[in-house]
């Protein structure tokens, strides 16, 4: 589903809802859309995108994504 980057799976609590997550396609593609976020905070300063986010991705970008894919490998368990 979603070009092999989301997958979604019937919610167990709620069964006519559904829960989304990235395939390790979607993980991959992280580097990616930190630098769509970048690139759009610089042209748009209304987005929802922290200044610590973006202070982190200029200054620490690979420390930045290992925490995000951290983050996501948790949440999966």
């Amino acid at each position: 589903m979603f070009a092999g980057v989301i997958v979604s799976k019937v919610y167990e609590k709620h069964r006519s809802q559904k829960v989304y997550s990235l395939t390790q396609k979607g993980i991959d593609l992280i580097p990616v859309l930190v630098e769509i976020m970048v690139w759009s905070a610089k042209y748009d300063n209304e987005l929802a995108i922290t200044e610590d986010f973006l202070l982190a991705a200029q200054t620490d970008r690979d420390g930045l994504i290992s925490r995000i894919r951290v983050r996501l490998e948790a949440a999966k368990s």
